[in-house]
């Protein structure tokens, strides 16, 4: 699949109009926004699972509030997660760059945390009673 379309099917997921606009064939087309979808889908799921939602949106954005993930959790071992529930289902799954690619323009929102700023950690070294390395 060439980058213009691509970046048609993902205007096309945005604009919530799942019907493309021209394709050589509308089965193809289908299935591909169908990929994407899943995608956003499974995205959105595992923020609401793990992340950390913050309650305003950066400024100067389109106020959409950034939802943390932990920063264990890297952009290929999300994309091992989803593939193993895409074979469980016995669905067709997207490869790593296509993952990342739908990450980056649709749902740019969900970031991953770094270490530093990973309050999830912090936590359970406060729980535990260790004490943090200096810095």
């Amino acid at each position: 699949m060439s980058r213009d379309e691509k970046d048609q099917f993902l205007m096309v997921i945005l604009s919530n109009d799942f019907s493309p606009r021209k394709q050589r064939s509308a089965a193809y087309a289908s299935h591909a926004a169908q990929d994407v979808q899943r995608v956003v889908h499974f995205l959105k799921n595992t923020a609401e699972t793990i992340g950390i939602f913050y309650p305003a949106g950066p400024r100067g954005n389109d106020r959409i509030p950034v939802v943390f993930l932990p920063s264990h959790n890297t952009k290929m071992g999300i994309q091992n997660d989803y593939k193993q529930l895409c074979i469980n289902e016995g669905v067709k799954y997207l490869r790593v760059t296509a993952f990342k690619t739908i990450w980056s323009r649709c749902v740019s929102h969900i970031k991953i945390a770094k270490p530093r700023d990973d309050s999830s950690r912090t936590q359970s070294l406060k729980s535990r009673n260790w004490t943090l390395p200096q810095q």
